[in-house]
C-alpha cells in the first residue's frame, strides 16, 4: 500500500517504500514504462520513475505547500515544513523537467531553490469551453431571484479559500446595498464553521456543477489566501462573470 505523505511528514517511510517496493509495483501495475516519457505526481513519483528506468521524466506539481500565509490545512509548520521542503527538493532533483502553473509560482518555487530555473516551464491550467453561457440566468433555481447583486464564489470549503474574509465583508456591502446576497458553492472541512457564522444574506449552496451555478452571479468573487493559479477565476471568465479576487499566487495571470 502507498504510505500516506501528503501534507504530512513520514519522510522515513516513504524513502524505505521507494526503495524497497515502488519501482517494481509501478511495473506491474503499467504506471511507469521503461524508456517512455511520463508525468509525475508527488513528491516519490519521480524517484521511482528514475529507478524504474524511464528517460524522460516531468515532474507536473500543480502548486506547492511552502507559501507564506497560505493557511493550507494538514500542513506543518516549523522543522516538519523545512523537511518536507527538502524532501521536495531531492525528489525534483530526480526530475528531467519540472511545470509551473504561473509566472508567480515559477518565481517562489526558483526562490524556494526547488530546483534550478532551467529546469522550469511554465504550462498554465486550461479549461473545457462547452457548457458555459454569457447569460445572467437561473436565479430562481437555486433561490436568489431577491439578490441584488448576487455575489459568489466557487471551491473547496478550507481555510486557504478565505471564505472567512467574504462572511466578514457581507455586512459592510449590505449596508451599502441591502439586496445583496452572496452564494457560497462547494464543500469541505470548514463547512460547518462557515454556516455557523453566516449572515444575512448568505447562501450556502453544497456542491453545484461549476457551468450550473456560474451563470446565475451578478460578480464572481475569489477570497484566497493561496493559488498557484485558479480553475474557478478561469471558469467564471469562461461565463462571462466579472471577477474579484486577491492578489496571491498565480491569480494575477
Amino acid at each position: 500500500m502507498i504510505p500516506q505523505f501528503a501534507r504530512d511528514s513520514h519522510v522515513s517511510s516513504y524513502v524505505d517504500w521507494v526503495k524497497r517496493d515502488f519501482a517494481d509495483y509501478s511495473r506491474q501495475k503499467g504506471w511507469v514504462k521503461k524508456g517512455k516519457v511520463t508525468g509525475c505526481w508527488g513528491v516519490v513519483g519521480c524517484m521511482a520513475a528514475r529507478l524504474a528506468g524511464i528517460r524522460a521524466v516531468i515532474f507536473t506539481p500543480h502548486g506547492h505547500i511552502f507559501a507564506s500565509g497560505s493557511q493550507i490545512p494538514g500542513v506543518p509548520r516549523g522543522k516538519k515544513l523545512e523537511a518536507l521542503r527538502w524532501v521536495t527538493r531531492v525528489s525534483q532533483l530526480f526530475a528531467h523537467h519540472v511545470t509551473a502553473l504561473s509566472d508567480e509560482d515559477l518565481l517562489q518555487q526558483t526562490d524556494l531553490r526547488l530546483a534550478p530555473r532551467a529546469k522550469y516551464s511554465v504550462i498554465r491550467n486550461g479549461i473545457s469551453m462547452n457548457g458555459f453561457t454569457p447569460e445572467v440566468s437561473g436565479k430562481e433555481k437555486w433561490g436568489l431571484q431577491n439578490c441584488r447583486p448576487l455575489l459568489g464564489t466557487v471551491g473547496r470549503l478550507t481555510r486557504e479559500k478565505g471564505h472567512e474574509l467574504l462572511l466578514r465583508a457581507m455586512p459592510l456591502i449590505r449596508r451599502e446595498l441591502p439586496e445583496a446576497g452572496l452564494a457560497i458553492v462547494g464543500s469541505g472541512e470548514e463547512e460547518a464553521n462557515l454556516r455557523s457564522i453566516a449572515g444575512e444574506g448568505v447562501h450556502m449552496l453544497g456542491a453545484v456543477e461549476s457551468h450550473e451555478i456560474l451563470p446565475s452571479f451578478d460578480m464572481y468573487v475569489h477570497p484566497s489566501h493561496y493559488e498557484s493559479q485558479g480553475l474557478a477565476i478561469l471558469e467564471a471568465m469562461a461565463a462571462y462573470r466579472p471577477v474579484v479576487a486577491t492578489d496571491v499566487g498565480g491569480v494575477r495571470d
